[in-house]
């Protein structure tokens, strides 16, 4: 049953002895609106607070300080210290001076394998030379050690120096080393030669075979290239802990030959099993030879990091080696619950808590409008879940999902690959090679397995910020203020659309005319998704000397041209278009915003209703559209399109515990919103309608001034007449003759005047017609600039209304009181007149003037004057108007 209440009146009106009304769908909406605000606002420091307990769990748990600073010793120690071409102990090379199969053997026997697997103890520079300067060493006790030393850093359990596997002083080998290879997938049918009927004999004077490779690496090569390896062949092993430095460079030997010429290695035996798979035997490296990958695992303690370096080595068909050392790593213990992780632990559970209540509140929300659905389940989601704000949630929740799946695999990996290193060292200590060959191989596959994993996990890792950033977004729309950026891309959507194909369009020809020119030369320009980034880091000033000199070496006048074309069309016109397209925008928004509410005034506004909610003097806004849910039944549809009248009658009885003054107020609120909402905007027709009354008003009113000057002037500065029958001497009529003739000249002056001043107000009127001419015209054109110094805005043009209705009632005061006084002084005038007339009726006595002294004064003068009222009677009876009018 619904409550009763008085019988409303017109929305939005206040009756005689009646409450405030407003329509119930009107009060919804905005009350809607007004849970949606709060919710969007309380939901930002939420938002923020994920953003910083995910960021604490990634950092600390990946902590990529700390890998950074085991990869690069590692990355620095092999790319300058594995050298080779050694001039006494100077090596004057390293990977980077690999151009060929032979320098890639010589840098593998000469500086890799002495670097990693350490036959001796490494000493100081010229330390023999100096023990000899200062020891007698034939003499006494004292003798050069050969292979160890013995530090005992490790007390009496140390081992002799250098111990097998150990590299850098702080990481342990695991297993050994890998040596695999890729080749080419191209056959030698599709090898080219001139002609169509003469390739049996060109193949024969090539004299070689031929293999292309149409998915080489062809410039400067990238992680992906060196962190995968597809299809791997003729993969041999160095194990250090089962073989000897000796029986390591045998094998390379055997490798680098194909195992010929053994009786002048005095040994039968082929050590390279991949060059025994062929008949003839053939060289370990081939024409086939794609990409060669030295591989090593290595293990600190320190920091509990295993790392995968692998040496790349790229042979592209066009006889060029490219190089890269790729290090991977991975915390073996990362998923282990103890003391080193315990923050990395407590985030990723307040990280899952916060997630799980995203969850529960999108659930509940999904429950509640498939329960309350008056329709087909999915069209009820369509109509009243399905947005953005939604959308955003769970796609966030999903790619979080995701990032979780990831890590509870990765921490599987972690767990196999410990599995891994124990049978590794299991193996060892049985001194079998087949079976420790065996699992350090296993151990290789699950160290790659672990690692692309990992690596998948941060890629996933880097995604969800995205996602977070897209509910920032989302949170900032509820506050105008913090909204201003997506409304400016939101507006300015247009205007960079059309721009954008301008843009793309200029930069496609530039990319393409620099991939024509310089692709040949120059490796940033090689083809068109590289000429694409380098004219992107050309915008962005990433342009130095060194990048314009590779230009130069190929054409310096085709380098001047094209760079020219595309400093002038791309940096100087088109950037600036487009910071100006957004600028433009953004000043449009920053005005329509610089009213609206700011982020404090919310703050504050929130921090008000909880204190009043704590107080009881007010209830939740979600308290209230309960209510209006329970009275329909939880029927949204119908609940919100009801054009029931509520008053703060009504909403206090339905609503337990609201307090009449919250009650007006929400309802006072939601018309002033829906007002503003449905108010049509301004439009520039509206200015020019008001100036055009204001033009016209000002013109009647100096009209009338200029009418009341002119009559004032007339009567007050005219003679005294007379009549020529009351002169009787001489004297007199040259008097009056004299008044006559200045009467007449005033009168024509008079009307001089009178002319000139009706011409300058018809001058003055076509220039305030041309003057509002063009400051509607100035207003056609700048809309929004002359609103915002005329008017400056839409919501103070009822305040600058009122104004000129009070400055133009300030002026017909100041008129009303300018008439006041003309007709004072206009009836001063009369009574002088009338005072000259009987003081002169008195003079004359006798005379047929004295007969008619009761007239009124108009015909005495105009009898004074001897007849013709045409002259002196209009103004007469234009002074009764004014007294009249003046009267009214």
């Amino acid at each position: 049953m619904q409550p009763s209440h008085s019988a409303p009146v017109p929305a939005g009106r206040v009756a005689k002895g009646k409450e405030f009304a407003v329509p119930q769908k009107v009060y919804l909406k905005w009350l809607r609106q007004q849970m949606d605000v709060e919710r969007a606002c309380l939901e930002l420091p939420f938002t923020i607070a994920l953003l910083c307990i995910f960021g604490a769990f990634a950092i600390i748990g990946l902590s990529q300080d700390r890998i950074y600073r085991v990869q690069h010793a590692i990355h620095e120690d092999i790319a300058a210290n594995a050298n080779f071409a050694f001039s006494r102990y100077q090596g004057h090379k390293n990977y980077e001076d690999v151009h060929g199969i032979e320098d890639f053997w010589s840098w593998l026997r000469l500086g890799y394998l002495p670097l990693v697997v350490q036959p001796v103890w490494s000493y100081s520079e010229g330390r023999d030379i100096a023990v000899a300067s200062v020891f007698d060493l034939s003499a006494g006790p004292v003798s050069e050690p050969n292979q160890t030393w013995r530090l005992n850093a490790f007390g009496s359990g140390s081992q002799p120096l250098p111990i097998s596997g150990d590299y850098l002083r702080y990481n342990r080998m695991v297993g050994g080393l890998r040596l695999r290879q890729g080749v080419s997938s191209g056959s030698k049918a599709s090898c080219r030669f001139p002609g169509a009927g003469q390739r049996s004999a060109w193949e024969r004077w090539y004299g070689k075979s031929c293999k292309p490779n149409y998915q080489e690496v062809i410039y400067s090569p990238e992680p992906a290239d060196g962190q995968t390896f597809h299809d791997p062949v003729r993969v041999e092993w160095f194990l250090p802990e089962m073989d000897g430095l000796d029986h390591i460079y045998s094998k390379v030997l055997d490798m680098q030959d194909g195992c010929s010429q053994m009786a002048a290695k005095n040994r039968s035996e082929c050590l390279c099993n991949s060059c025994q798979s062929s008949t003839p035997a053939l060289p370990w490296l081939r024409e086939d030879t794609n990409r060669v990958e030295v591989g090593m695992v290595t293990y600190n303690a320190n920091e509990g990091i295993v790392t995968h370096t692998g040496v790349n080595f790229w042979f592209t068909r066009g006889g060029r080696v490219l190089k890269r050392i790729e290090t991977m790593s991975i915390w073996v213990d990362a998923s282990r619950p103890d003391v080193s992780n315990l923050w990395t632990m407590v985030f990723g559970i307040i990280w899952t808590l916060l997630l799980l209540h995203i969850f529960c509140t999108e659930v509940k929300e999904i429950a509640i409008i498939l329960i309350n659905a008056d329709t087909v389940w999915y069209m009820a989601l369509l109509e009243e879940y399905v947005g953005f704000s939604n959308t955003v949630d769970w796609i966030s929740l999903i790619v979080a999902t995701v990032v979780a799946v990831f890590f509870v695999l990765l921490s599987y990996q972690s767990t196999e690959l410990q599995v891994a290193m124990n049978v590794v060292l299991q193996s060892e200590a049985s001194a079998d090679r087949e079976a420790y060959e065996e699992s350090v191989g296993e151990f290789f596959a699950q160290c790659q397995a672990a690692l692309e994993q990992e690596r998948s996990s941060r890629i996933m890792l880097s995604i969800y910020p995205f996602m977070l950033m897209l509910r920032l977004l989302k949170s900032f729309d509820a506050q105008p203020r913090l909204a201003i950026i997506t409304e400016t891309l939101r507006e300015a959507g247009q205007d960079m659309l059309h721009f954008g194909l301008a843009f793309c369009g200029v930069c496609i020809c530039l990319c393409l005319q620099s991939v024509l020119i310089f692709g040949r030369d120059v490796e940033d320009l090689g083809n068109f998704g590289r000429a694409l980034h380098f004219a992107f880091r050309i915008v962005f000033d990433e342009f130095d000397d060194k990048h314009f000199h590779e230009l130069e070496r190929v054409s310096r006048p085709a380098a001047y041209v094209w760079f020219t074309a595309f400093e002038v069309l791309v940096v100087i016109i088109l950037l600036n278009m487009l910071l100006a397209i957004i600028m433009d925008n953004y000043m449009m928004v920053k005005k329509r915003a610089r009213l609206r509410q700011s982020l404090l005034h919310q703050i504050h506004e929130l921090w008000r209703r909880w204190r009043m909610n704590r107080r009881k003097e007010r209830v939740q806004l979600k308290e209230i559209w309960n209510a209006f849910a329970e009275e329909a039944v939880w029927n949204r549809k119908v609940m919100c399109q009801s054009d029931r009248l509520l008053n703060s009658h009504f909403l206090v009885e339905l609503i337990p515990g609201l307090p009449p003054s919250q009650a007006e107020r929400t309802l006072h609120n939601s018309w002033a919103q829906h007002l503003q909402e449905t108010e049509a905007p301004f439009a520039v027709s509206e200015a020019h309608e008001s100036l055009a009354d204001l033009e016209s008003s000002t013109r009647c009113i100096r009209s009338g001034l200029y009418y009341a000057f002119d009559v004032v002037h007339y009567f007050d500065s005219r003679p005294v007449p007379g009549t020529n029958d009351l002169v009787t001497d001489t004297q007199e009529k040259a008097i009056f003759k004299l008044a006559m003739n200045e009467a007449i000249e005033e009168e024509e002056e008079l009307a001089a005047f009178t002319e000139r001043a009706r011409r300058e107000e018809k001058d003055s009127e076509r220039t305030v017609v041309a003057f509002v001419e063009d400051q509607t015209a100035r207003l056609s054109s700048e809309a929004a600039e002359t609103l915002a110094q005329a008017l400056q805005s839409l919501e103070k043009r009822q305040i600058h209304i009122e104004q000129r209705e009070d400055a133009m009632t300030d002026a017909v005061r100041q008129m009303h009181a300018r008439l006041l006084q003309l007709r004072s002084d206009a009836a001063i005038a009369t009574r002088r007149l009338e005072k000259a007339l009987y003081f002169r009726e008195q003079r004359n006595k006798g005379s047929s003037a004295w007969r008619k002294r009761k007239a009124p004064v108009s015909v005495m003068i105009a009898s004074s004057f001897g007849s013709d009222q045409s002259e002196f009677g209009a103004p007469t009876m234009e002074l009764e108007k004014l007294r009249l009018s003046t009267t009214t």
